[in-house]
């Protein structure tokens, strides 16, 4: 059983491996189910999905407690929204914006952390609030945006994550 495996079935034998990086077995594209979506677009949201599982397993093993995934509201998502267990600071809520690319992409493309532009952290920070008044959570609440970038190696499949802890500030 590979790394990623173990990571996904949330297994505690992660053996010795960097933080950072993570095997991606089973990468390869299959075709869709059903042939209305796009070979593309079906392929992307694949990816999209294991860096998310990569980035939950990757938290949790880093202490976070997740406390949801996929926070939606009519102007878009949160990923990962998360706190800090057995931390002698109190971080409050952080909120996790995983962004995944091919290591072929981030060649050409710039890494996948560039792709938060200043639109999409405007969003993220309305988000957060939303998130924030929608829990019913105090006003005096400490919070921050952090971001994951995930590459995945298709060849190797190994996944290097980094992760930016305040990457986005209002």
């Amino acid at each position: 059983m590979g790394l990623v495996e173990r990571l996904l079935r949330g297994g505690n034998s992660v053996g010795r491996v960097l933080a950072s990086q993570a095997s991606c077995r089973g990468f390869e594209s299959r075709p869709p189910l059903f042939p209305i979506f796009s070979t593309m677009t079906y392929q992307r949201k694949r990816l999209g999905r294991l860096g998310e599982r990569l980035a939950k397993n990757y938290l949790k093993k880093q202490g976070y407690r997740i406390l949801a995934l996929n926070f939606k509201r009519p102007w878009g998502e949160i990923d990962i929204v998360a706190s800090k267990k057995n931390s002698g600071e109190n971080p409050g809520l952080v909120f996790i914006e995983v962004k995944t690319e091919t290591k072929s992409a981030s060649l050409r493309f710039g890494p996948p952390e560039e792709k938060v532009g200043p639109r999409k952290q405007r969003k993220l920070i309305r988000l957060a609030q939303g998130y924030l008044l929608v829990k019913k959570y105090s006003p005096d609440t400490n919070w921050r945006i952090d971001v994951i970038s995930v590459e995945v190696d298709k060849e190797t499949r190994i996944a290097a994550l980094k992760h930016i802890k305040n990457a986005v500030t209002g």
